[in-house]
């Protein structure tokens, strides 16, 4: 899997993250995700401390616990940044595992600028190059394992490879890496074979359907545009042609175009009509059929996602939303 992911994942994570920044059905997945998986209010914690030597709830100690956790979410406490709450933070992660393909956090021990000494700090993948391996210290895409293939440390780029060519003439990709203990990191992803190094986004098995969608919804418009951009041409067919109303700054021959107005052409003069065909009548079909195929690759409910309710009844749709419900506790778990 990963000889596979070292030439395909930067551009499936490219074209991702395109879809999921330009493209609405996108980020409609994006949203769907941290709504489902997230909620409102993320994840809480609930305390059921029992007292010592008895089987009744510690109420007390109990909110205590629930009281310091909740502190410990606020931003200035949670990340080394101080930019985001647990609940902003968590919608990040889990964002960029959907859309890139994992998500990196440091766990900062000992941390002094709150009074848990403890935070976190969010890591872009692409820290992360895939193309990095090194056989002889078991390094495969920057994650070196052990003979058992437990994870010991992250090579992770110093600079972002995002960053341009920087003022000493070569690429952040190029640039220095720095090992980070496994123990002090989590690298979140999905493994869908043993062995995997990093994940990949999970829109990749329906890229190019919305890729041609993408494509076919932009030759319509343009299509349409055309045809109601021009209403017919007129076709000479001997000397003298048609003077119409007289000419625009740039030569074109202006026509006077009132409801109803018929005008009668010069001799040699024909009139031909364009008979507009875009829309596509076959649009509406052409769209269900791809948004469902979609769907069915990221395991959303398609007349949610897609905002299709037509011919929906609440039997249906309820099924539907059942089914989907398993897989948002699955990915939620």
């Amino acid at each position: 899997m990963d000889a596979l992911l070292e030439t395909d994942l930067l551009k499936l994570r490219s074209r991702s993250r395109s879809l999921c920044e330009n493209d609405g059905y996108g980020v409609a997945f994006l949203r769907e995700i941290e709504s489902n998986v997230l909620g409102e209010h993320g994840f809480k914690l609930k305390m059921r401390c029992l007292q010592k030597g008895k089987k009744t709830i510690d109420k007390r100690a109990s909110a205590d616990i629930e009281s310091a956790w909740a502190e410990f979410g606020k931003a200035e406490n949670f990340t080394t940044t101080k930019r985001q709450t647990r609940r902003a933070f968590h919608g990040m992660y889990i964002s960029s595992i959907a859309r890139d393909g994992g998500a990196l956090c440091q766990k900062v021990q000992g941390w002094k600028e709150n009074k848990f000494r403890f935070a976190v700090r969010g890591i872009e993948i692409d820290h992360l190059d895939p193309n990095y391996n090194n056989k002889a210290k078991s390094i495969s895409m920057s994650v070196q394992r052990n003979e058992w293939g437990q994870d010991v440390a992250f090579h992770l780029l110093r600079s972002h490879p995002g960053e341009n060519y920087s003022m000493f003439g070569s690429s952040a990709i190029n640039g220095d890496r720095e090992p980070f203990a496994a123990k002090n990191m989590l690298h979140s992803y999905v493994e869908t074979r043993f062995g995997q190094s990093q994940g990949k986004p999970w829109l990749t098995p329906v890229i190019p359907r919305l890729r041609q969608l993408h494509g076919y919804e932009e030759a319509e418009v343009i299509a349409a545009r055309i045809q109601a951009s021009k209403q017919g041409f007129f076709e000479e067919t001997d000397e003298g042609g048609y003077a119409g109303e007289g000419r625009d700054s740039i030569g074109n021959i202006r026509m006077d175009g009132s409801p109803g107005t018929w005008e009668r052409l010069p001799s040699g003069v024909k009139a031909h009509l364009i008979d507009p065909t875009h829309p596509n009548g076959n649009y509406p079909a052409f769209r269900k059929g791809i948004l469902r195929g979609v769907a069915a690759g990221i395991f959303v409910n398609y007349n949610v996602w897609a905002q299709d309710l037509d011919g929906v009844n609440y039997s249906s749709i309820r099924s539907g939303q059942i089914s989907e419900r398993d897989m948002w506790k699955i990915v939620q778990r």
